[in-house]
């Protein structure tokens, strides 16, 4: 069997041959040993031993790091050499919840077939997954971890950020004969993550990171991006990170549109926010006191009413609107905003002046405009 190796302990009256030098189909067969003797007794001692298999593994770890939950997944590709295997030993932190334990095919790596899994009772960490079918050759294992989060400082931008420890499953270091692992971190754009050190560990880049390995990550959250990667092998690595929710970022295009008519001047004004990082709930544009009463908002996704800020933070003759939103606002949001002026008249070679009134978005990190007219 292959599984098995043999040696000769003891041999007298035998002449070893070649496989090759045996008589009729015999020498088609599969044969590990062949002798020939010329006379009897002859002795021949066989020591027969299991051959213990030589496995290496490749392991990425991918990390999501959402503000309401955190989420691991390990690929392990095996390559199991000179015996095959019907158990695989990991290393599983306790403080998630594990929602797969299943074969993978990727990288080259056919699916191992998982019959169950059992956790150590001395030692939870350690898991042992039972396979139906041996394993032998490239192989790849599938884990899935998730926690939930109930962090203020995630949900919000407090300013404060939370430190985590990142203890993510892996390959029993004493059950292979060498790993390569890779650890990728991914988070929204609404998250800084920033390493507090990578002891036993250290910083690649992306490509490198996923240099001979597929991501499993496929199509799957959608809203978070590479933020950090690192290698590790068979040293202890945990990294500490800082995970703070960004400020909110607000950006506002202003579009005025005057169009002048017969006896009255048409206005509308529309604004076009990009919200970065945080949502935001209401919006606030600062306008004339000799126009807030004509102009209408023709935005139902808010509803407007006046605000009293402090008396520095309010132009003279400006009056401020709140727009308070029915959700939370995140990406592109549009607001209109329309109002008429009459004018008298115009006779023959006769003219009237007046001002174009100034709409100000406050509450914004950059805030511009553009004015056209029609007649």
């Amino acid at each position: 069997d292959g599984a098995l190796r043999g040696e000769v302990a003891m041999r007298r009256g035998l002449l070893q041959i070649d496989i090759a030098e045996l008589s009729g189909n015999a020498a088609n067969s599969r044969w590990d040993f062949a002798y020939r003797y010329a006379a009897l007794p002859f002795d021949l001692e066989l020591k027969i031993e299991k051959v213990e298999p030589r496995i290496t593994t490749t392991e990425l770890v991918e990390v999501y790091l959402e503000p309401e939950q955190l989420t691991l997944d390990l690929f392990v590709k095996y390559q199991v050499e000179r015996a095959g295997i019907f158990q695989l030993q990991l290393v599983v932190p306790t403080d998630y919840e594990i929602r797969h334990i299943r074969g993978h095919q990727a990288s080259g790596a056919a699916p191992v077939v998982v019959d169950n899994y059992h956790r150590s009772e001395e030692d939870p960490t350690q898991l042992t997954v039972y396979l139906s079918r041996r394993a032998f050759g490239d192989v790849g294992l599938l884990v899935e971890l998730q926690r939930s989060l109930d962090d203020e400082n995630l949900l919000t931008p407090t300013g404060n950020a939370t430190d985590y420890t990142i203890n993510f499953p892996h390959v029993d270091i004493s059950s292979v004969a060498r790993t390569n692992g890779r650890l990728i971190v991914y988070a929204p754009e609404s998250l800084r993550i920033t390493p507090l050190e990578i002891e036993g560990g250290r910083s690649l880049s992306f490509t490198e990171a996923l240099d001979g390995i597929e991501s499993v990550r496929g199509s799957r959250f959608a809203t978070t991006r590479p933020v950090h990667a690192f290698a590790f092998s068979a040293d202890l690595f945990a990294p500490p990170v800082s995970a703070l929710r960004r400020q909110p970022q607000v950006t506002a295009g202003q579009m005025l549109a005057v169009d002048v008519q017969p006896g009255v001047i048409k206005y509308e004004a529309t604004f076009h926010y990009e919200i970065l990082y945080s949502s935001i709930r209401s919006l606030r544009i600062d306008l004339p006191e000799g126009i807030a009463a004509d102009v209408r908002n023709q935005s139902t996704l808010f509803q407007e009413s006046v605000m009293d800020p402090a008396p520095e933070d309010l132009a003279e003759g400006y009056l401020a609107w709140n727009l308070q939103a029915d959700r939370e606002l995140l990406g592109a949001v549009n607001l209109r905003l329309s109002w008429e002026q009459p004018i008298e008249e115009l006779l023959d070679g006769k003219s009237e002046q007046w001002s174009i009134p100034h709409l100000q978005p406050r509450d914004v990190q950059r805030a511009w405009g553009q004015i056209v007219f029609s007649k």
